[in-house]
């Protein structure tokens, strides 16, 4: 009886092909934003984490915010250089 005691159960499963220690995966969240959480939810237990999807419209809008910001910048550096 202590030997079931002191043994934990095995808890191993896949998912996708993937070999997971246990089913507990944590979902897309802002726990998941940065990697320094993620590490933390690792440390929790967590085998997987679901992170954010990045959509063709982020990429398109900040590329176009960049855009808009390079003239600035090589403005304020052309005059700094003087």
């Amino acid at each position: 009886m202590s030997d079931l005691i002191s043994t934990p159960p095995d808890l191993t499963t896949s998912y996708l092909g993937l070999r997971l220690k246990n089913p507990l995966v944590a979902s897309a969240s802002p726990l998941s934003k940065k990697v320094d959480r993620v590490k933390r939810l690792e440390e929790a237990g967590a085998s997987a984490v679901v992170m954010y999807s990045l959509f063709e419209e982020q990429i398109v809008h900040e590329s176009r915010e960049l855009l808009i910001a390079i003239p600035a910048l090589l403005d304020i550096l052309l005059r700094l250089a003087q």
